[in-house]
């Protein structure tokens, strides 16, 4: 429930655009989500640890939407981007 909470919220501010762990750190502390994913450690530690859950469930599809990784908008890989793409489930399952 935390993470289709979280794509949620993530599609409500980005929709499909490639972003960092920064910003979806900023989304899941922002709406207090996945904090036992991100631990409680510092604000590096919590970025680092979402990239790494973010790496795990790429390609999984969560309620309406499957997470990518994603080519960062300037076409140069300086860090990862994942991005989320509809896929018109609507059940809230996360299925692999």
């Amino acid at each position: 429930a935390e993470w289709l909470d979280f794509v949620t919220a993530w599609w409500e501010r980005y929709q499909d655009q490639p972003v960092r762990p920064m910003l979806l750190e900023n989304i899941a502390t922002q709406h207090e989500l996945l904090t036992a994913v991100m631990g409680d450690g510092t604000q590096g530690s919590k970025r680092t640890r979402l990239g790494q859950a973010l790496a795990r469930m790429r390609d999984r599809v969560i309620g309406p939407f499957r997470i990518l990784t994603a080519t960062p908008p300037t076409g140069k890989i300086q860090s990862s981007f994942y991005q989320l793409e509809p896929v018109g489930d609507q059940e809230g399952d996360v299925r692999e």
